[in-house]
């Protein structure tokens, strides 16, 4: 298992980030604030407590 942590400045776009290798699992959880995560053409709005 491996842990990634990325932090955001207010309002900043972070870009792209690359797909990882087949069958691996991503799980995302917001600290704190919100976070606008799109994937492919589809967008969630997530908020501190999120996963």
């Amino acid at each position: 298992m491996r842990w990634t942590s990325v932090g955001c400045r207010p309002a900043a776009m972070r870009g792209t980030f690359p797909a990882y290798a087949a069958g691996s699992h991503e799980f995302v959880a917001v600290e704190s604030g919100s976070l606008r995560l799109t994937i492919g053409d589809e967008g969630f709005d997530l908020a501190a407590g999120d996963s």
